[in-house]
């Protein structure tokens, strides 16, 4: 069974995008969301899903709005 808990590595990876990509996103309040457990950074997979479904809605909505544009034209 995967761990819950994913490491800015394992995220690094899953989605990739450097380690330091993840830093600045925790930094500035973006990106998938983070827990530090002790000294360690960690990510819930669950977030990390919920954050990459979020993108592809996001994007999805954004062709659509594109697209209705295009046929008001």
């Amino acid at each position: 069974m995967p761990s819950k808990y994913l490491s800015p590595t394992s995220v690094s990876e899953l989605i990739d995008v450097p380690e330091g990509t993840l830093r600045i996103w925790r930094h500035r309040g973006e990106g998938p969301e983070s827990i530090k457990i002790g000294k360690h950074v960690r990510y819930l997979r669950e977030d990390v899903e919920r954050w990459l479904a979020s993108l592809h809605d996001e994007e999805h909505r954004r062709l659509e709005e594109r697209h209705a544009n295009r046929m008001s034209a």
